[in-house]
């Protein structure tokens, strides 16, 4: 078999892989092609329960990668609903920028019931005590880390559906780990980011907090992987046995 055919072939069964790992649904978001000001109706951001008065704000001050990032000011309530992730391992990730000058607190919150009016239901709730320089899980009391200002830092969600599990991440270090759900559903709804309540500690976000980069993606099951890889083989070793 030519080599330019063999290196076709197995570009074909890598992309082929590709779309297989990637059934469900999956984003990423770095905001650098939406018009400057208000998200909403833009990627699939909203103002909670769909108002558009509340969603935060397309912004050049500051960026991860590319020129524009989400600001959230005090006012702000902003959504990504999601649909069709009730089953399986998925990762949610962000970046988030604090400025030194800002204050107060702020919330990154997971939901597997939205929207509200549908069947509101908390799943994760990361505090941002911008003032007690500390993230904090308020959904397992007194789990904090150092907060970090005026650089970007990654929080992930690694949320296992299957076994109603879900543990949190900031700057590469685990947070928490909890039940996803209790009482509520067994899928991601939403991500809410809220700058508006403090946890009885502190006050409401005053001046702005960023986020880029946000990322949702499957994680394939480890049979899932094996077959893969298995078919590719079985494709080149016939295909290499062709004259």
């Amino acid at each position: 078999m030519k080599r330019k055919s063999l290196r076709g072939l197995i570009t074909t069964i890598a992309l082929l892989g590709a779309v297989s790992l990637a059934n469900g649904q999956s984003m990423l978001d770095n905001f650098d092609s939406y018009t400057p000001g208000s998200i909403s109706g833009q990627g699939g951001w909203e103002g909670w329960d769909g108002t558009p008065s509340v969603a935060g704000t397309v912004s050049t001050l500051q960026a991860s990668s590319g020129p524009q990032s989400l600001q959230v000011v005090a006012g702000n309530d902003t959504v990504r609903p999601f649909s069709g992730v009730t089953s399986g391992q998925w990762t949610l990730s962000l970046q988030q920028y604090v400025p030194s000058a800002s204050s107060g607190a702020s919330w990154i919150i997971l939901m597997n019931g939205y929207p509200a009016t549908v069947n509101e239901n908390w799943s994760v709730n990361l505090f941002t005590d911008i003032s007690g320089n500390v993230m904090e899980s308020a959904d397992v009391g007194g789990a904090t880390l150092p907060l970090l200002k005026d650089q970007w830092v990654n929080i992930r969600f690694e949320i296992n559906l299957n076994a109603n599990s879900v543990s949190s991440y900031y700057n590469n270090s685990l947070l928490a780990t909890h039940a996803w759900q209790s009482g509520g559903l067994n899928q991601l709804q939403a991500l809410d980011l809220y700058p508006d309540e403090d946890a009885g500690a502190g006050t409401a976000q005053v001046g702005s907090v960023f986020y880029d980069n946000v990322q949702l993606t499957p994680v394939p099951e480890p049979a899932t992987v094996s077959l893969l890889l298995l078919g590719g083989l079985a494709i080149l070793f016939r295909a290499c046995r062709r004259p």
